[in-house]
């Protein structure tokens, strides 16, 4: 830097020194011709008048611009260093036709083998919707083959299938501004739902373009590349298909084997020689105890007198054990409908204490829960396995036929994730803060959104 400087003053120097010199001889060529007072030299006919040249000055300020260009002196002022906008992450679903609830898990699965169902998307505030538009024909492909047009929905709150909710686009489109305070900054997950036509449902090859960008892993069975998603529906196809052609193999070569045969010397009649020896072991007595059953059998039926004994009859039968008598079919019909009840109705929490009814209108609408408590009364009353999977509030709830106003629910009770991220931004929201919860209006809360009615929001979730 010392350096620098030093060549810097230098050629400053150097340069004062040649405008000073040419100062003076330009000063001495004006004082040896002076101009003659009332004598004027007229233009000489075909000559071109001078140009006037340029001064010391400027000359110098073409040949150094840094050092003579007239310029305010102070610290210079650089363009503001444009930061590039920060990027939030969106889950999209897109559903092959319009739906009034989300997907379950099952047809999760098959939209996501027809090159449907979950992508994530990285957008900015400045997103536009042909943009947006963009983003989502490269990541869904076949969302370029309708020409109906698609819109977003979110879904409300509550667990297992929920109401999807139309989000209406601005004058703009949809804009990524507008997703980013829809989606709480990428909470929640939009789904994407032609307008008038259905997108094909077919699966698609492993190595389809929809699946480039997932982790794939080889099948065991075949070799091919396979997503990970679609793996475990790949393997029992694949391991089907194999024991299908095995099996078909062996029985191929066992018809092209030849039937080895022997004469069972009771009854003289050619048996395999596999089960000839069990044949042969009971061959003399199976006529004497067949002409027995078939007399004992025309006897009982010659001897029945009313509709009550031939049913008697063949329920002993059908089972001359102690089930009938002691209610083991009961028992087991009750531990498979309780247990239904329990995946069907419940749903668990993270803490394992216990399950929660599900939040299903429709179950609700067909009385589903109605059946459903009869059904553990009749297992209780008649020895089957009792509801022992709900948690306390419920079981208080329906012994004690208490208040649903005056029963105590913690937020612990709530199993639903969406529900207990609300329920905790609720409690942590302040004055100005509690107005910008848009998921407090989606889930109906109609009350006043204030601070005061926090106890009255989170008792509604």
């Amino acid at each position: 830097m010392a350096d620098q400087g030093n060549q810097l003053n230098n050629i400053m120097t150097t340069a004062q020194n040649l405008l000073t010199l040419l100062s003076r001889v330009r000063q001495g060529e004006g004082q040896s011709q002076p101009p003659v007072q009332g004598q004027s030299q007229p233009p000489v006919q075909g000559q071109r008048q001078a140009v006037p040249r340029p001064s010391v000055q400027q000359e110098m300020a073409r040949s150094f611009p840094g050092l003579f260009r007239k310029e305010v002196r102070g610290k210079k002022r650089f363009t503001p260093y444009a930061r590039p906008q920060k990027s939030f992450t969106v889950k999209f679903f897109l559903m092959d036709e319009q739906h009034c609830k989300t997907p379950t898990g099952e047809e999760e699965l098959q939209l996501m083998l027809a090159g449907l169902g979950k992508r994530s998307l990285a957008l900015t505030e400045s997103t536009t919707h042909t943009e947006l538009t963009d983003l989502l024909l490269e990541a869904y492909p076949k969302l370029g083959t309708i020409s109906g047009g698609w819109m977003l929905h979110k879904s409300t709150g509550g667990g297992g299938q929920r109401k999807l909710v139309v989000i209406p686009p601005d004058s703009e489109g949809y804009t990524g501004q507008q997703i980013k305070s829809v989606t709480g900054n990428g909470k929640y997950t939009l789904f994407i739902a032609p307008l008038q036509e259905q997108i094909d449902r077919t699966p698609l090859p492993p190595d389809a373009r929809e699946f480039h960008n997932m982790p794939k892993s080889p099948c065991a069975n075949c070799g091919v590349m396979i997503p990970l998603q679609a793996l475990p529906s790949h393997i029992e196809s694949c391991k089907d298909s194999i024991d299908l052609c095995s099996s078909s193999e062996e029985s191929y070569e066992h018809d092209l084997s030849p039937e080895k045969t022997a004469e069972c010397p009771v009854c003289r009649k050619d048996f395999n020689i596999n089960v000839i020896e069990a044949h042969a072991s009971g061959c003399g007595l199976r006529s004497a105890a067949h002409e027995g059953n078939r007399k004992t059998s025309a006897l009982s039926l010659n001897s029945f007198q009313s509709l009550e004994e031939i049913l008697e009859w063949v329920t002993l039968q059908v089972d001359d054990g102690d089930g009938i008598d002691t209610g083991a079919l009961s028992k087991e019909f009750f531990t498979e409908m309780i247990a239904e009840i329990e995946n069907k109705l419940f749903v668990g929490g993270a803490d394992k204490k216990g399950k929660n009814p599900l939040y299903c209108l429709s179950s609700l609408d067909q009385n589903h829960f109605r059946t459903a408590g009869e059904m553990m009364v009749a297992s209780v009353a008649q020895g089957g396995p009792p509801p022992n999977f709900m948690r306390e509030w419920c079981y208080k709830y329906l012994t004690t036929q208490t208040d649903s106003d005056s029963m105590h629910v913690s937020v612990s009770d709530v199993t639903d994730p969406e529900l207990v991220q609300l329920i905790t931004e609720v409690n942590s929201a302040t004055d100005d803060s509690i107005h910008t919860l848009i998921s407090i209006v989606n889930c109906g809360f109609t009350g006043k959104i204030s601070c005061v009615n926090k106890d009255a929001i989170v008792r509604y979730f």
